[in-house]
């Protein structure tokens, strides 16, 4: 079975989200909205890693309170974000590992 590679984009500022703390980080169920979409990504076996996308000013926060608290194993790195919000994607594909495919 072929594996894949998961880039989650979770760079935003939360500007309109309106909360006091970015949307991302905001609980649901008692757990973090980031930590939802990290699960179906960690359970899922398809895919092989997670290249995370966060703010730099994140990217702490996200390792102590939201990676390894929830003890996820599938995160090969922890990218930061760019200014805008294609900016962040393209720096998670750049993140990604070369493939052949051939």
């Amino acid at each position: 079975m072929m594996k894949a590679d998961g880039v989650i984009v979770s760079a935003g500022k939360g500007h309109r989200f309106m909360e006091g703390r970015k949307k991302q980080f905001h609980l649901l169920a008692e757990k973090p909205i980031l930590a939802h979409t990290l699960d179906k990504f960690e359970t899922c076996p398809l895919i092989h890693s997670i290249f995370l996308v966060v703010g730099q000013e994140d990217m702490g926060y996200c390792m102590k309170e939201i990676i390894e608290k929830y003890k996820y194993r599938k995160i090969s790195q922890i990218i930061p974000g760019g200014k805008q919000r294609q900016d962040s994607v393209k720096n998670g594909i750049d993140a990604l590992p070369e493939v052949s495919m051939w």
